[in-house]
């Protein structure tokens, strides 16, 4: 069974401390959890998940994961495979001003090991992200910030895309938040650790940092 509701992570309580302005958006039938890639809560994606548009206009998870060791190989050491999958498209990029190499990853053999279709070259640090809506914008120009994605939204409660019935995945309408204020501990993704590059591209958001001025 693929629905969760009663996790401390997915639980039904909203995990915004205020909520100042939302969207209503259909979330992809084929989105799944970030931090929940390979067990029975696959298909509910959590309150919290920043969520970006596809080029059709629902909405998925942004997905990526972080290099962890310099590498020039088909294979390449993350921070974590669990957001990622074999045939995903992906963009490497190093930061939020610089080009993408763009591969497909081949397999995912362990936790934190990706195997690519071609070599690429990485620097520990650097960003392995699913391009299909990814904060690059799935170009291979260098990254801006007029360039940067502009419907940015956090899902507002859980959303669960599995039908109990026959086992089938469906589109599902949702609440996304534009402006509010959470905690980073309450940030479902798109690694465990929060990702600053969330305050670049939902800027409407206050993310509350665990330690102030840290």
């Amino acid at each position: 069974m693929f629905w969760k509701s009663t996790s401390l992570k997915g639980s039904m309580r909203c995990p915004f401390k205020q909520v100042d302005m939302v969207r209503d958006i259909i979330v992809s039938g084929g989105a799944y959890d970030p931090l929940d890639n390979d067990s029975p809560e696959t298909y509910t994606i959590p309150a919290g998940t920043p969520m970006l548009p596809l080029s059709t206009g629902l909405y998925k998870p942004w997905r990526k994961a972080i290099a962890t060791v310099a590498e020039n190989s088909k294979t390449v050491e993350v921070s974590s495979t669990e957001a990622l999958r074999a045939g995903d498209l992906v963009a490497l990029w190093t930061s939020l001003t610089g080009t993408a190499d763009h591969r497909t990853i081949d397999s995912v053999p362990n936790a934190t090991t990706v195997v690519l279709t071609a070599v690429a070259t990485t620097a520990a640090g650097d960003t392995i992200e699913v391009r299909e809506n990814g904060a690059h914008d799935g170009t291979t120009a260098a990254l801006t910030y007029t360039t940067m994605p502009t419907d940015v939204v956090l899902t507002m409660g859980d959303v669960c895309v599995y039908h109990l019935t026959d086992g089938s995945t469906f589109d599902t309408p949702a609440v996304g938040v534009l402006r509010g204020q959470i905690a980073v501990s309450d940030v479902n993704g798109p690694e465990s650790t929060f990702d600053e590059t969330l305050r670049v591209i939902a800027p409407g958001v206050d993310f509350i940092a665990l330690t102030p001025g840290g």
